[in-house]
């Protein structure tokens, strides 16, 4: 959460607020845990020095690459893809900044160009985003790999958070 805080942005302030209140509770609950599975060396540190979780290991993330690897599909042209969490802040801010700062140029030089965006629980806020030309949200997908290797162009703007990145 403190990664989103952006001091020039007032509205990213309301992380702090967050981020303490679940590293108290993680505080307080750590003397409960035996063991902490982190991902990435900055969660494994986050888990160590904010929540004071001495047995925080480090665990590399496992992707099927046989399961995940590019399938023989058209690919739309002038069409791009994102897919995350839509409930995860990290993803929602990282696509309000795409949204506002790169659609409107690329739309303005693409006229046809198309935005799919895909995950899991979108919240009102991503969903409104599918009223914009060329934008459409397709929620709780089970396969993936048909519509990313559909589309001409990925895009995972990344602005904060931890965790996993291996998109």
């Amino acid at each position: 959460h403190f990664a989103q805080v952006r001091l020039s942005n007032r509205e990213s302030w309301m992380h702090v607020k967050t981020g303490v209140i679940k590293g108290m509770y993680e505080r307080a609950y750590r003397g409960v845990v035996d063991r902490v599975w982190a991902v990435s060396a900055t969660d494994q540190r986050a888990a160590r020095v904010l929540a004071g979780m001495r047995g925080a290991d480090l665990l590399p993330n496992g992707v099927d690459t046989d399961f995940y690897r590019p399938i023989d599909v058209a690919v739309e042209p002038v069409s791009a893809v994102f897919w995350g969490s839509l409930l995860f802040e990290p993803n929602i801010d990282a696509m309000r900044w795409f949204w506002r700062e790169v659609w409107p140029d690329v739309r303005r030089r693409e006229p046809e160009a198309t935005l799919t965006i895909m995950g899991h629980q979108p919240t009102p806020a991503v969903q409104a985003l599918a009223s914009l030309p060329g934008v459409s949200i397709k929620a709780n997908v089970d396969d993936i790999r048909p519509i990313v290797c559909g589309r001409a162009v990925v895009v995972m703007p990344f602005l904060s958070g931890g965790g996993i990145k291996n998109k």
